[in-house]
């Protein structure tokens, strides 16, 4: 991120971004940024407030993070932040533009001490496959004239990392966390639970959110009872753990209540 502010900010002083001489201008500059993220595997946009507008996505971004957003989209960034976070509530995409928002009013010393935003999830990406993912969020400071407030936001692939994703979103200002809170994915989003059909994950999410057994899952779906067993076995078969009880021990780490 440093290198991309170090980059631009000298040559952006009262310019209109939405002039499209200037807007072809920063795409332009943003080529070797293009470069450097993709060799590490990562992704970025740039979007902005007042008004909301999604300036610049590389060329990775809908392939790493699934987001059909494009440069230059205009509209709520709320709708944006949905396409990150499927099947978030509203409560938790307010919450964090609210933090967004507030990045704008935080005062800024130099780079290192940059505020930023820090959201540790599972995402998948345009295959299909769930990736443990770090987006972070801050503020690109270039002295434009228009639009008032610029973000820089990355995707970085941590899957590698041993910790379990957090579902965690933190306001950091240099070496404090000024905001934390959890954003709740609804159980049947887990990535744990991609491969179960519709009937595997109904049964889980009754097993999961109401603590029902195999004879009352029976009851309420109008199934046999050896059907219901059967589809729990299935359901231990494609997400690998031995027990359903250790299963929703595991969804229920990153599914806060």
């Amino acid at each position: 991120m440093r290198f991309v502010t170090g980059m631009l900010c000298n040559h952006y002083l009262e310019i209109d971004l939405f002039k499209q001489a200037c807007l072809d201008r920063l795409k332009s500059d943003l080529h070797m940024a293009e470069a450097i993220y993709s060799s590490q595997n990562m992704a970025f946009c740039l979007f902005a407030l007042d008004p909301e507008i999604v300036l610049y996505t590389n060329s990775d971004y809908h392939k790493r993070t699934s987001v059909k957003a494009k440069s230059e989209t205009t509209g709520s960034i709320r709708f944006w932040l949905a396409n990150h976070f499927p099947g978030v509530q509203d409560v938790f995409l307010d919450r964090i533009f609210r933090s967004i928002q507030s990045l704008v009013n935080l005062p800024n010393h130099n780079d290192l001490d940059e505020p930023f935003i820090l959201v540790d999830f599972s995402i998948a990406n345009s295959e299909g496959d769930s990736r443990r993912t770090e987006m972070r969020i801050t503020r690109l400071l270039l002295n434009q004239k228009s639009p008032r407030h610029v973000f820089f936001c990355s995707h970085r692939d941590i899957s590698h990392l041993v910790q379990t994703f957090s579902n965690q979103v933190k306001l950091v200002f240099g070496s404090k966390v000024l905001d934390s809170f959890m954003i709740s994915f609804p159980v049947e989003h887990h990535p744990l639970l991609k491969e179960l059909n519709s009937i595997e994950l109904k049964i889980f999410t009754l097993i999961f959110n109401e603590n029902l057994d195999s004879k009352a899952i029976s009851i309420q779906l109008n199934f046999s009872l050896e059907t219901i067993k059967s589809h729990r076995k299935k359901i231990l078969q494609k997400t690998g753990f031995s027990t359903i009880e250790a299963l929703s021990k595991e969804v229920g780490k990153n599914i806060p209540v």
